[in-house]
């Protein structure tokens, strides 16, 4: 083990004469050194590092590398502006960086990129542009695709990009930078403030797929670097898989039923001890030491099973497997048709051409799974009844077998609607004998997206049309004596805006005009040995003088005059002393509302408070 130097603020010079600020750990001693860079905007000097990223730093410069927390130009303690996430820029700026840092005298000339989130996100886009001295990136919870993590399925996200996180940047962009004593701080701080844009209104000002997205997105075969990728079934991003399988380099996946939080932390577990995995990828391709890690089977997953819906659980049941490859080839796509009174069978429709159901769209569903893709340590969601009592559900008989689904999953819909803008969303359960449901995965599509996110275009009232949702990607075992449902609704609430008119909407399922639902259902077992992970370490609670865990609450307002309306609640905040002589508190609040009967009728609240 190593002790540890610290340097706090680094600067480093772009090709533009921009610098961008870095907080330096790498062992106290002679030498030369790989280096790790986590380049994001989260600040370098704020309760982020203090909390979370400088407990992984320091593991490894303790054994070996030299470590930098990288701050995105425009953001913390980095000259420059910004108006946007992920700009053709701020690449760049990372490019510049990766080579800068091979020059130093600490560095052996070699570089890798990982980080959580943000973090993840700037690796694989400046893994995309191929400087030369980045040898590989471990990307943990990001993903390649910008445009489809902000308007899913061409719905625009409310609560992740509008009610949290948005106004949650625009108060850390806002706040000064490192308090150095040249005052540099007071001249970068000035110009940011006359200078950056929120990244909220930029998000709401492209709606849709053009370059401001693909100027933000990398195909999988433009990384060219060995790629560890590490992912959540219940994360921001569980679609890891898809662009995995499409990527021609060394490469290692590891999908654990994680929410948005690291694995040594995340609850519901298990939690295993990622940061072991991540030495070992990089002492093997850094170090050139014989670790193992390329013996193991390229793909470890966790397939989950049913759990009591509760987002207060400490693990998530289920077990630990490896593939030889994605998608499993044991996977057989196995068709589920809808049939009369909600009924959802492998047989093929037989009833006439009229045959079809119908729900009224309410802009109010989707609170139960409030959690999912949420962005926060609580990703879990809950007993999905209440939702379901407002959507349309095709449920199978009892299972008399287990049913394994391991893979990316779609819903095929013939469907119409009254309206010329619609929204449908899919979600499907694993239903207990007591008749508690269990989310396992959903999707979701904007009518109007069916053909394309570069140009959408209304549809004919009344006209039917095929539709394909695409499930986010999963693994879970639906146990013998539960049953499988198909949801269907018109909103969710609330991650999603709602479409603006009332509608009416209509779902085919006759011999004509068949509706179903499309899983990969796995046959055996891979015959691979089972993965073993060391058990997390002890992690020490977080130095703040206030934490308050985010607190969600779900409404139902009701007034004699008006119609009911549906709002969902969030707050949180924490203090803490950074180790540049400040204290920092934030509180974040959030509120998303509904009209029950009107869709047009809708509000996102956020703000975000730094002292």
């Amino acid at each position: 083990m190593f002790k540890i130097k610290r340097e706090p603020n680094i600067l480093i010079p772009t090709r533009d004469g921009t610098e961008i600020a870095g907080y330096l750990y790498r062992p106290d001693t002679d030498g030369k050194f790989p280096v790790i860079i986590d380049y994001k905007p989260y600040r370098k000097d704020d309760w982020i590092r203090i909390a979370s990223d400088e407990r992984y730093m320091l593991y490894l410069a303790e054994r070996g590398y030299a470590c930098i927390l990288l701050d995105v130009r425009g953001t913390g303690s980095s000259g420059g502006a910004n108006d946007r996430m992920f700009s053709v820029e701020e690449q760049q700026d990372g490019y510049d960086a990766v080579e800068w840092a091979a020059k130093q005298d600490w560095c052996d000339g070699q570089v890798a990129m990982t980080g959580v989130s943000y973090g993840a996100i700037t690796a694989y886009l400046v893994a995309g542009l191929k400087p030369p001295s980045l040898k590989t990136i471990l990307p943990i919870y990001g993903g390649i695709e910008w445009y489809g993590y902000n308007y899913e399925g061409g719905n625009m996200q409310a609560y992740q990009r509008l009610g949290h996180y948005g106004p949650q940047m625009l108060g850390m962009n806002s706040f000064p930078p490192y308090p150095d004593s040249e005052g540099r701080w007071l001249d970068i701080w000035k110009y940011r403030l006359e200078n950056n844009y929120p990244w909220a209104l930029s998000i709401c000002e492209n709606q849709v797929k053009d370059s401001y997205w693909t100027n933000s997105s990398v195909a999988p075969e433009e990384i060219q670097v060995p790629t560890f990728i590490i992912g959540g079934w219940r994360d921001v991003f569980p679609e890891a898989p898809e662009f995995f399988s499409e990527m021609n380099v060394p490469k290692k996946l590891l999908m654990g039923p994680w929410p948005h939080i690291v694995p040594d932390m995340a609850k519901p577990g298990p939690k295993i001890h990622y940061l072991h995995e991540m030495t070992r990828w990089f002492d093997y391709w850094l170090k050139d030491i014989d670790t193992g890690i390329m013996d193991d089977p390229p793909i470890t997953i966790y397939t989950q099973t049913y759990d009591k819906p509760d987002p207060n659980r400490n693990n998530t049941s289920g077990e630990w497997g490896n593939e030889a490859e994605w998608p499993l080839k044991r996977a057989e796509k196995t068709n589920y048709y809808l049939h009369p009174k909600g009924k959802l069978s492998q047989k093929t429709p037989v009833s006439n051409e009229a045959d079809h159901d119908f729900f009224e769209y309410t802009p109010n569903v989707g609170t139960m799974s409030i959690f999912v893709k949420a962005g926060s340590a609580m990703s879990i969601p809950m007993d999905q009844r209440l939702d379901e009592a407002l959507s349309l559900n095709y449920t199978t008989e009892t299972l008399t077998r287990n049913l394994e689904i391991t893979g990316t999953g779609k819903v095929k819909l013939h469907v119409s609607s009254t309206a010329k803008i619609v929204s449908f969303v899919a979600r499907i359960s694993d239903v207990a004998p007591d008749g508690a449901s269990n989310l396992i995965t959903r999707g979701s599509l904007n009518i109007t997206h069916r053909e394309s996110h570069t140009s959408p275009s209304y549809i004919t009232p009344g006209k039917t049309y095929e539709i394909i949702i695409t499930l986010d990607p999963t693994s879970y075992l639906v146990k013998k004596g539960h049953k499988l449902r198909l949801s269907l609704s018109g909103s969710d609430i609330p991650h999603l805006w709602p479409t603006p008119y009332n509608a009416t909407n209509t779902i085919y399922r006759n011999k004509v005009y068949s509706s179903s639902l499309i899983l990969p259902v796995v046959k055996g077992k891979s015959g691979l040995p089972k993965p073993k992970f060391k058990p997390p370490p002890q992690i020490p609670p977080i130095p703040a003088s206030k934490a308050t865990t985010g607190i969600w609450n779900i409404q139902k307002e009701l007034s004699r005059t008006s119609p009911p309306r549906t709002s969902v609640v969030y707050s949180s905040g924490i203090g803490i002393n950074t180790d540049v002589n400040t204290h920092i508190e934030f509180d974040n609040y959030m509120k998303i509302s509904t009209s029950d009967a009107d869709p047009s009728d809708f509000f996102v609240d956020g703000k975000s408070d730094r002292i």
